[in-house]
């Protein structure tokens, strides 16, 4: 077996809010208000708005890997096995995959390994 590790960069600040929520992140200083057009990490609902949003991510790449293997979504990394063989070639396709939807990764997050058996 061989696992991968993608860790995408700054994932609640992908989510964009509408107008109407932004009451919800919005802060004082120097008596002017100023208000957040992202999640930002620690809001109540930023994990439940990444989580659908990672979800979908994950749901395109479990197509992508259609040979076996298991991933998991784990606040904002993204995690995968498979076998020793074909975890190169997926983790290539996966990288892609990820350049193409301009999915930004945490390049120096990034690990693939595996184990002796």
């Amino acid at each position: 077996m061989m696992g991968l590790s993608l860790d995408i960069k700054s994932a609640h600040k992908r989510i964009v809010l509408r107008e109407s929520e932004w009451g919800l992140v919005g802060f004082s200083l120097d008596g002017k208000l100023f208000f957040y057009r992202v999640c930002l990490f620690g809001a109540i609902f930023s994990a439940a708005w990444w989580s659908r949003l990672g979800g979908w991510i994950l749901r395109c790449m479990h197509h992508m890997l259609w040979l076996p293997h298991a991933a998991f979504l784990y606040v904002d990394d993204f995690l995968f096995f498979q076998d020793r063989d074909l975890m190169p070639i997926s983790a290539a396709m996966l990288c892609i995959l990820c350049q193409i939807l301009k999915i930004p990764i945490s390049w120096r997050k990034c690990e693939l390994s595996g184990t002796i058996s």
